[in-house]
Order: structure tokens, then C-alpha cells, then sequence
């Protein structure tokens, strides 16, 4: 267990706050015993640098990265330090170009708003495209002396407050670059982390398993359209087909009366769907039925009467005023579904 390697450390100093260790387990895990470049810019006394060596194992290249010239008397088998600046591009260049794309960036560096975002902006997108990026110590980030400040512009903190919207680029209009390189940002106190992962077209794409789609009838029941109440139908799918039936009689609810129709919905819709209708009508208490009319829909119809639904929310909304429900014995209305994809 990392902590515990941390709490009983023995060889060089090493200077982390307590509660960072669970956000280490977290991203750096599943690098254990592979083949992974780790960057941590800042060496210090070069105590984490062995204890990175130690957590990920035999197969890992630890890259310290440090302007101090005496940190390069931490080397060892496995640890590697490079003095330099972490906002030189040309350096950082060098640094990829000798040991390659780093697997994870640790920035432990020097904490500056302006060194912290430069940094960031110039490596996330040399990190390998499974890696993780993760800054430290951003309580820095509310202070004056490190360009920081709450609601401070340029600071690292109020970048990340962008990326929260470039990540969702996908439904803003944002350019993606960022959010098909990106998994995850996530929050901590002073840390923020960011796991990378290849976005491609089929990447995004919204199911439900098993396959089931939910239509919802939803219908008054009082003469005043007063109070709304609401029916679920929840259907499988059969080769790309929905099914859906909704036999209507007078609601427990309503007082012996018959519910009148107002609309129905589908849920989910995140890819288009058809909708044919396959009976709509009343059934009066003498024999004799009606067609209930469809009036409005956020759909295109053809002339077979198949509605196409492009909308994250499909609506079929009735025409009840032409019906008797004075003398109405029960509703019918079914229907097929058909995915589109």
C-alpha cells in the first residue's frame, strides 16, 4: 500500500500531503508492474521519486524533472533526472524525444499559476493517450504570491473551470480536441486529476440494457383537465421492434371516470426512432368506436402514417375534443417502435 510505504519511509525525504494517497492509488494502479513513463516535475529531496520507483515496480522509468542542478545526484537505476525549466517547450521536447511519451505527469513543481498552466497546455496532449495528468498542491491557486487568488483569472483553478465546458464539447460546440482526448476531470481539495482515453465517433453512444424502451401515457382525470396522471408501458426490444399497448379503462384514481387522453411519450430516445401507430380509437358503451386523432407531434410523418422521431424527447399529443366521454367504455392505442440504427 502506497501510504504505507510513505509512513514508514526510511530513505530519502519525501514531502506529500496525507490525503493526496488515495488519489495516487486511484490513477496510478492499474500502471503497476508495466512498462510506464512517469513524470514528476518537482524532485525535492528525490524521496518520491524512489517511492514511485518502488509502488510501480521493475518495469517503470521514473523522469524527475527539476532546475536545480543538484537534483541530478538522485539517479539511480530506474530514476532519471533532467534540469531544466517546466515552461521550456524546447526542453520538455528533449525530455519526450529521450525517454518518450510520458504515461503519467505528476506537476509537484513550482507551484506558479503561470509555470502550472503553461505546463499543462504544452504536455497534455504529449501524454500517452491511456495516461493520467494530475497537478498538486493547488491550494497555491488561491494565493497572491503564486498568481493565484480566488476567481483569479489565469490561474489554474479557473482553466480547469473552462475545460469543465470543453469537455462536454461534444453538446456546447466547443472545439472537441480536448474532449475526445479526455475520460475524466476530477476534483480535489489542492488536486486535480485528469485520465485520458481515445474518444471515436462510436465512442459516444447512449444504451440501455437490457434493451427496453418506456412509453408513457399521460391523460386527465376530471372533466376540468385538472389533475394529470400518467401511465408506464416498459417493452423489450425484438430485432430493432418495440411493442406497446395501452388498453385504457376508468383509473382506480379517478372516481369511476374515464380518463381522458392527452399525450404519450417515449423514453429513451437518444437515437432516432419510428413510431407506427397501429390502433388509435374509443370504444363507446353501444358497440360503436372512434379514431382518436393525433394532433400534434415533434416528428416527421409519412403518408403511411409512420412517425420519425429526431428528438431526445418523441411526443404524440390526442384530440379529445371531438370524443363523447359521457359514454366511452375504454381507450385503445398500440403501436410499433423501430430503431433507426
Amino acid at each position: 500500500m502506497l501510504y504505507q510505504d510513505f509512513l514508514t519511509n526510511q530513505k530519502r525525504l519525501i514531502h506529500k500531503v496525507t490525503h493526496y494517497f488515495p488519489v495516487y492509488e486511484r490513477y496510478f494502479n492499474k500502471f503497476v508492474n508495466q512498462s510506464v513513463i512517469f513524470w514528476e516535475i518537482g524532485v525535492f529531496q528525490g524521496g518520491s521519486l524512489q517511492m514511485w520507483k518502488r509502488y510501480l515496480g521493475p518495469f517503470a522509468t521514473i523522469v524527475g524533472i527539476d532546475i536545480n542542478p543538484d537534483c541530478k545526484n538522485f539517479e539511480e537505476h530506474q530514476i532519471h533526472v533532467r534540469i531544466g525549466n517546466q515552461t521550456d517547450t524546447t526542453f520538455l521536447r528533449s525530455v519526450i524525444d529521450e525517454f518518450g511519451a510520458p504515461d503519467i505527469i505528476l506537476d509537484d513543481g513550482s507551484h506558479i499559476m503561470s509555470d502550472v498552466c503553461a505546463t499543462f497546455q504544452y504536455m497534455y496532449d504529449k501524454v500517452s493517450k491511456n495516461g493520467v495528468y494530475i497537478v498538486e498542491d493547488l491550494h497555491t491557486a488561491y494565493w497572491d504570491e503564486y498568481g493565484g487568488g480566488l476567481k483569479r483569472e489565469g490561474s489554474f483553478i479557473e482553466l480547469c473551470k473552462d475545460l469543465m465546458d470543453s469537455i462536454n464539447a461534444r453538446h456546447n460546440g466547443l472545439p472537441r480536441a480536448f474532449a475526445d482526448a479526455t475520460f475524466s476531470m476530477s476534483v480535489y481539495d489542492s488536486v486535480v486529476a485528469f485520465e485520458k482515453k481515445e474518444w471515436r465517433e462510436e465512442t459516444y453512444h447512449v444504451q440501455m440494457t437490457p434493451s427496453t424502451v418506456f412509453a408513457q401515457l399521460f391523460f386527465y382525470i376530471d372533466e376540468q383537465y385538472g389533475e394529470e396522471r400518467s401511465l408506464t408501458e416498459t417493452v423489450l426490444v425484438k430485432d430493432n421492434q418495440y411493442k406497446v399497448a395501452f388498453d385504457v379503462l376508468g383509473y382506480a384514481g379517478s372516481g369511476g371516470k374515464l380518463p381522458m387522453m392527452k399525450e404519450i411519450r417515449f423514453d429513451p430516445a437518444a437515437e432516432p426512432i419510428t413510431f407506427t401507430i397501429t390502433e388509435s380509437k374509443v370504444i363507446y358503451s353501444n358497440g360503436g368506436s372512434q379514431h382518436l386523432k393525433i394532433t400534434f407531434s415533434n416528428a416527421e410523418m409519412s403518408e403511411s402514417g409512420r412517425y420519425t422521431f429526431h428528438h431526445n424527447d418523441p411526443i404524440l399529443i390526442f384530440d379529445s375534443s371531438e370524443v363523447d366521454f359521457t359514454s366511452v367504455e375504454h381507450i385503445c392505442f398500440s403501436g410499433i417502435i423501430e430503431t433507426l440504427n
